[in-house]
């Protein structure tokens, strides 16, 4: 009667379909994640080097 083994194929490629889409989802959280993180690391670092910057330069003149 019915074709069970057409279902279980389109059951298939419907879940590699989601899992690829998850992954690429994932991969593009990871990269988001990983910018802000340097960015935030990034601004955190120069502004503790601006202050022994301006440390060193009132203590040079």
């Amino acid at each position: 009667m019915f074709n069970r083994k057409g279902h279980v194929r389109m059951a298939a490629l419907s879940f590699f379909a989601i899992d690829e889409l998850d992954m690429a989802a994932s991969l593009r959280m990871t990269g988001h994640r990983l910018l802000a993180e340097l960015l935030f690391w990034s601004i955190t670092l120069v502004l503790l080097l601006e202050d022994d910057v301006a440390m060193l330069a009132m203590m040079l003149t």
